[in-house]
């Protein structure tokens, strides 16, 4: 592991341990790595809880990095068209507005490619749209057809 590496985990660890108020101090430092920054803060766009955070390091390290530009817009594209929550989805479409990258407004939002039934949900994530065919092919559904489901838990 590179002294460059090191250096960016060192700092995602300050910024995942500090409190929420003062987390954004650790966003330019983060965002200077350009492209590494990106694909480190990535996985962190899936939890509600630091996803406005990642959006807005991503959305620092593509307005001060030209290589990171394209990487991030991907990274916020799949966040805007994505089954994540609500408030991250927001900032990511606000992000790739200031970024020059709108979405085209007649698009619907992108949805994940569903697993084949053979293929069993491994658990289940917060902000997440699962149908009941998918629930279902997990063993955490009943009927299929009727009503409203409630898990088998």
């Amino acid at each position: 592991m590179t002294s460059t590496t090191q250096a960016l985990l060192d700092l995602l660890g300050q910024a995942r341990e500090a409190d929420l108020l003062s987390r954004i101090e650790w966003r330019d430092p983060i965002a200077a790595f350009g492209t590494e920054a990106v694909q480190a803060i990535r996985p962190w766009l899936a939890d509600p809880a630091t996803a406005s955070f990642a959006v807005r390091v991503i959305e620092r390290a593509a307005a001060k990095n030209a290589s990171a530009k394209e990487l991030a817009i991907e990274a916020l594209r799949a966040v805007h068209g994505g089954l994540f929550a609500e408030p991250a989805r927001r900032d990511a479409a606000d992000a790739l507005g200031r970024l020059g990258s709108r979405s085209r407004p007649d698009q619907k939002p992108r949805v994940r490619a569903r697993p084949s039934p053979a293929d069993p949900i491994p658990a289940l994530i917060r902000g997440y749209l699962y149908t009941r065919r998918e629930l279902r092919s997990a063993s955490l559904l009943g009927n299929l057809y009727s009503g409203i489901s409630y898990p088998a838990v």
